[in-house]
């Protein structure tokens, strides 16, 4: 039980920061254009 609930909180934090560099870079396209 505990690996599992592990496994899914460091899926959902993997997808979090994914996201957040995902923004990072839209960012800065729109900063140059």
């Amino acid at each position: 039980m505990m690996t599992k609930s592990v496994k899914i909180v460091n899926n959902l934090t993997g997808i979090e920061w994914q996201n957040g560099l995902l923004a990072l870079v839209a960012n800065r396209e729109n900063e140059r254009e």
